[in-house]
């Protein structure tokens, strides 16, 4: 009989991950580390069959089983609850936008916080995405003297008052915002840990507008973690 470390960072169980100790029939090894209690619990009596879902990647995660004692008897229906629990969590809303254009910079830090908060996520990452060619996802220190810095650096980059070979073909006058958004690029991810974006403290989440009219923007933000 094998059991499997169903914790896959090693530093909180003190045990190597994706490794099988041999155990006796029906019963879950409990270890503890600091306040924590964490479980191993059986799979299968047969080495070779164990061996076959470990060589192809399918026990990415595992169920962890509470019990007060060391000894757990599983069913089915246990074992399949446990298992939908401890699932990688993909969470997926938008964030609906009124803008300005021309550079119109928005800080959208407090809207993904909310649904990061909802999604109830300790541990993953957080991507945030404008669908669209004329608009960017960045962080910035949202401060009116750098928002103004950072206008005043894109027209001299991309600058609204020349000519485009966008606008010859299709005349609408944006050729610039399609420029500028294709350097800014239209998303970025941060780092979750412990229910919390990694972000420093004056470093904010903002949207772009780039084109050169009033827009209503959707803005995808997608969590995964556990």
């Amino acid at each position: 009989m094998y059991i499997f470390n169903c914790r896959s960072n090693s530093e909180k169980t003190g045990f190597p991950p994706a490794q099988a100790f041999p155990a006796c029939a029906g019963q879950a090894v409990p270890t503890s580390r600091g306040s924590r209690r964490h479980f191993f619990i059986l799979l299968t009596q047969d080495e070779e069959f164990f061996k076959f879902f470990l060589n192809r990647r399918l026990m990415l995660y595992f169920i962890p089983i509470r019990c007060a004692s060391g000894i757990v008897r599983l069913n089915l229906q246990t074992l399949l609850s446990s298992f939908s629990e401890s699932l990688t969590m993909i969470v997926t809303q938008t964030i609906s936008l009124s803008t300005k254009g021309y550079c119109d910079i928005i800080n959208i830090t407090p809207q993904v916080l909310a649904i990061l908060k909802q999604s109830s996520v300790a541990d993953g990452l957080v991507t945030v995405f404008c669908p669209g060619s004329t608009g960017a996802i960045t962080t910035i220190e949202y401060e009116s003297g750098v928002l103004e810095d950072l206008k005043t650096a894109l027209e001299r980059i991309a600058p609204s008052n020349i000519h485009y070979k966008h606008d010859s073909r299709w005349g609408d006058g944006n050729g610039f915002s399609h420029v500028r958004a294709a350097l800014m690029k239209p998303s970025l991810s941060v780092p979750v840990v412990s229910g919390r974006m990694t972000l420093g403290t004056w470093q904010q989440i903002v949207f772009i507008d780039f084109d050169n009219r009033d827009r209503h923007r959707e803005i995808v933000v997608q969590i995964l973690g556990e």
